[in-house]
Order: structure tokens, then sequence, then C-alpha cells
């Protein structure tokens, strides 16, 4: 494991993830509270040097693992710990780590992000879904 070139992928893949959320927020401001605005700035901080990053960089450190292994380690553990509080708020704070950990993940491996094509009258149906993933969806297409 080359600790200096995964440090370096993970920097990279966090601070593109922090673009990513960057200009979602500036696109959709306009059309949102300032209240979930703020929403774009706390999945910013998730990923920030005192949060996922930093949980990241210690487990690869102390646990000698390659990037990849210690972002599933930490996520993993972390997803664990909200799922487990009563409070129905923190729970669902589990969903945005693994869309955050997804994303940075996607970055580590170099994998292009998907793109989707959205139909005029688009009915979104899943189990659970994102704010950031809502905002991918064009203006006017969801209904």
């Amino acid at each position: 494991m080359d600790y200096e070139a995964d440090l370096v992928l993970l920097c990279k893949a966090v601070q593109s993830v922090k673009q990513d959320i960057g200009a979602l927020s500036g696109v959709l401001s306009k059309n949102l509270s300032k209240d979930q605005v703020e929403i774009f700035s706390a999945y910013s901080q998730m990923v920030d040097r005192h949060g996922l990053m930093r949980d990241i960089t210690e487990c690869m450190s102390q646990e000698q693992l390659c990037v990849q292994s210690a972002l599933k380690k930490v996520a993993l553990d972390t997803i664990a710990k909200l799922e487990a509080l009563s409070d129905p708020y923190l729970r669902a704070r589990a969903m945005d780590v693994k869309d955050m950990s997804g994303r940075v993940l996607a970055y580590l491996q170099a994998k292009e992000q998907e793109s989707y094509v959205y139909p005029e009258r688009t009915i979104l149906v899943a189990e659970s879904v994102s704010l950031i993933e809502i905002a991918n969806i064009p203006e006017g297409r969801l209904v």
C-alpha cells in the first residue's frame, strides 16, 4: 500500500465531491430556502478533513488499509452507528453518509458520474433518495 499516493487520491476525490456539491448548491440556491441551501454546506463538511476524510485517513494509517478499504470500513461503521440511534433525524443521516461515501468512492475509482436522461414528467420511485440525487434532476422534470 502506498499511503502517500492514497492520501493524494483521497484529497482529490473529496475536493471533487465538494465541487460537485457547491455547483449543485449554486444552481439550486435561487429555488431553495436558506435552511435548504445550508444542507449542501453540511454535506460538504461531512466529507471534509474534519469528517469522513479524517476518519478515513486515520483508518488507513492505523489499520494499514488502502483508501478504498478504509472508506468502506469507515462508511459502514458510521452508517451502523447512525442507524442504531433512536432519533429518526439522526438515523436518516445514515443515507447521507451512504451517498457521500459512494460519491467519494466513484472518484477514487475514477468512474465517470452516471448521467441520466429524465423525461418531461419524471416520477421518481426509490426506497431512499438523497437531496443531492434529487438536485441532479433538471428543474421542472420531476412531478
